[in-house]
């Protein structure tokens, strides 16, 4: 792969990840509420699913998508509805006191899961790789070491944006550390979540 084609993929890598989408939003509001590292479960399964995707696009991902465009529908689904049930659990906690810079657990690999399937029932980042990512890179003549060293570079770039989303939403929520704050945080990044599992469960791009 050549170096003009390895920048030309991060930038467009880079571009995806910066635009706000439902992956933005439940990764800052997943760091606000539960602190970075839970966050960074929840970007580990983007990251996998664009890889995955990519993997994909080398095989021919198009006529995939348009064979199992029923799959993609129950994986949106899916992903739409466990963004949806961590938002409630969010916005109900707001009435119970806890320190806003203290660390909370939840099943990193919940968080992962959810990150993941939000990925793969995501039709900007099919559309981004079935139609733009073709006009960057050859897909047809991709080999191996080709795939791989693509992978490196969407797994940088991708977990590098959406980690710092992630440090600037947990530097916010301890410096808004008074319990009313707090509450108020809580409640706005559960309706955030919220809002996003309803948006991409009705796409219908």
């Amino acid at each position: 792969m050549e170096w003009h084609a390895i920048t030309a993929l991060a930038a467009a890598v880079a571009l995806l990840a910066v635009t706000p989408g439902p992956g933005v939003v439940a990764t800052v509001s997943q760091s606000l509420f539960r602190g970075v590292g839970s966050a960074l479960w929840l970007v580990a399964g983007i990251v996998l699913g664009d890889v995955i995707f990519l993997c994909l696009a080398a095989m021919g991902l198009a006529a995939l998508a348009q064979a199992m465009g029923g799959l993609f529908l129950v994986v949106r689904l899916a992903g739409a509805g466990l963004l949806i049930y961590m938002g409630v659990a969010m916005f109900c906690s707001a009435n119970r006191p806890q320190e806003p810079c203290m660390r909370h657990s939840r099943s990193p690999r919940k968080l992962f899961t959810t990150g993941l399937l939000l990925t793969l029932g995501n039709p900007k980042v099919i559309m981004f790789y079935t139609a733009f990512l073709p006009t960057v890179l050859d897909m047809g003549s991709m080999g191996l070491r080709q795939c791989v060293l693509a992978s490196v570079v969407i797994t940088v770039v991708l977990g590098s944006v959406l980690a710092g989303y992630a440090l600037l939403a947990a530097r916010a929520r301890c410096w808004l550390a008074g319990p009313a704050s707090g509450a108020w945080f809580r409640r706005g990044a559960g309706a955030a979540m919220v809002g996003a599992g309803v948006s991409v469960a009705a796409r219908v791009d």
